[in-house]
């Protein structure tokens, strides 16, 4: 398993700004808390219209 790196902050800090900088040394993936929201709404909307 690969490492994982949690970077925590109040909004405006900087943590997208370290986070691609870590992706593009290490050549990690970055994944967001606001991306893993869009994703989960996303797939409630698809389930709702199903039913």
């Amino acid at each position: 398993m690969g490492k994982t790196i949690i970077i925590i902050g109040p909004q405006g800090s900087g943590k997208g700004t370290i986070a691609e900088g870590i992706k593009e040394e290490l050549g990690m993936e970055v994944i967001t808390t606001g991306d893993l929201l869009r994703e989960e709404t996303e797939e409630g909307n698809r389930r709702r219209k199903e039913d």
